[in-house]
């Protein structure tokens, strides 16, 4: 079989290579059991009395020793800048990390492979730059987010455990000929309800998207593998990603008949990596196999599209990473300027947010791999807009609808969206309380990044001395 040479779903205008077949062989399905619950390991026991016991000190504020402490001093993003800024490199790495990271996750919702590595300590605590994992679950648990709904702490504190898993079987050297595999779907009404997963936590509806995270080792080196699937055919169509990993499931010798999104996250499998030869990518092939038997339709990463070559996709989704580190320099050196005065890990990531947003916009604009829809619907008919004008070569008329694009644009990355962002700042019941018009001098145009504006800001909208306005 050729590779794939070029990305082709519904929004691309690019060619792809034929394939000789509707779906290559895959030797998973129909196989005896494949994989290990790791609730029902023996050490696991362990794991979860460990795992309960951290959550139990990060809820009380508690201090513990912390066994990452002279390794990893980027406890979070908000370190990160501040040392960077001193003249860390290894700070600047992971500030730059967080920030390719939140890229990829603002631009891409569905069909893409991303490939993260870390390395393991003499205490088998999992670190990249300077930043521990454990740091990451800390974090993640203290968020308002989390405290505020139940649900959103459910999945928390279940990914902790996960992470404690990881750690656990990697001291016992079992992840160098094993996978631990993570399904993350997108939380059914009844464990988050659908518009707060989509508007405040940050799920993408339009496409279900589901993460398949394969982690491993190799000595003291891990890799992490994630492939974002979508879990519909069509939006607002029925889902078929809970069907496909209950089926999943029932291949690893396990009944999952009636299990929810929640229960694939608490309970993931060990996988022997000769079940995987190509990793994540013959996961993904599996995925669509059993999805393709659901719907009666021929899927690529849950998509309704032709059959695909996925180890060479794999490259495909890596030259598409390669062409993001554009965005990621100018989100990040704007991250390093205006986060010097950040006081808290919150900003630091709300500030992330704001600056990927506009230049996340402008990158869809020239770059037509990028579904607009990832902006929301009201940003991406300004995003085509601006594509059409750019073709034509009116400039004018491109940078305007541009600009519409940006100030309607919703940004979900790293559990964030707008309305969280204000409610972590504490601000959405004050914005509310705004009656009054106020002027004020901005350090910066979110739109077109001018520096000291004069902003304006009325019940309706808000206005700039750049020019720029965004209404509310």
């Amino acid at each position: 079989m050729s590779n794939v040479t070029a990305i082709n779903f519904e929004t691309l205008q690019s060619q792809e290579t034929p394939v000789e077949s509707a779906y290559p062989p895959l030797h998973l399905v129909g196989m005896p059991p494949l994989a290990e619950r790791i609730d029902q390991l023996p050490s696991d026991t362990l794991t979860r009395a460990r795992a309960h016991r951290f959550i139990a000190h990060v809820a009380m504020d508690d201090v513990y020793i912390d066994p990452c402490a002279d390794e990893a001093p980027n406890t979070s993003l908000l370190e990160s800048i501040r040392r960077a800024n001193e003249g860390d490199n290894e700070a600047r790495a992971s500030a730059r990390m967080n920030t390719h990271i939140a890229v990829i996750e603002a631009l891409i919702k569905s069909g893409h492979i991303t490939r993260v590595e870390m390395t393991r300590n003499d205490h088998g605590n999992w670190l990249q730059y300077g930043q521990a994992m454990l740091h990451v679950s800390a974090n993640a648990l203290r968020t308002q987010l989390a405290r505020k709904y139940s649900g959103v702490m459910d999945r928390t504190e279940a990914e902790t455990l996960n992470g404690q898993r990881i750690e656990d079987l990697g001291r016992a050297n079992v992840l160098d000929d094993h996978y631990v595999f993570v399904p993350s779907l997108v939380p059914s009404e009844e464990e988050i309800p659908t518009d707060v997963a989509i508007n405040e936590v940050g799920f993408f509806g339009d496409t279900m998207t589901a993460a398949l995270q394969l982690t491993s080792t190799n000595g003291h080196e891990g890799e992490v593998e994630s492939a974002f699937v979508a879990g519909v055919t069509e939006t607002k169509g029925p889902r078929h990603d809970i069907e496909v990993m209950r089926k999943m499931y029932e291949l690893a010798g396990y009944d999952a008949s009636n299990w929810q999104p929640i229960d694939f996250l608490r309970n993931p499998l060990l996988i022997h990596k000769s079940n995987l030869p190509n990793g994540i990518a013959d996961l993904v092939q599996l995925y669509d196999q059993l999805a393709s038997q659901i719907t009666s339709k021929q899927l690529f990463f849950g998509q309704e599209t032709k059959a695909r070559d996925y180890v060479g996709f794999s490259e495909v989704c890596r030259q598409r990473e390669t062409g993001m580190e554009s965005i990621t320099e100018k989100v990040l050196t704007s991250l390093l300027d205006e986060g010097q005065d950040l006081t808290s890990p919150e900003e630091a990531v709300i500030l992330l947010a704001k600056l990927v947003g506009p230049l996340g916009v402008e990158y869809a604009v020239n770059d037509l791999s990028i579904d607009p829809l990832v902006f929301g619907p009201d940003s991406a008919e300004f995003i085509y807009q601006a594509r059409f004008y750019q073709q034509e070569g009116q400039l004018s008329l491109m940078n305007e609808a541009l600009q519409l694009a940006i100030s309607k644009a919703v940004t979900r990355m790293c559990g964030l969206t707008i309305k969280n962002i204000l409610e972590e700042l504490g601000l959405e019941s004050k914005e509310d309380e705004l009656d009054e018009d106020c002027e004020y001098m901005s350090k910066k145009c979110p739109v077109c990044g001018k520096k000291d504006v004069w902003t304006v800001s009325t019940k309706t909208q808000i206005s700039g001395s750049c020019g720029c306005v965004v209404k509310k």
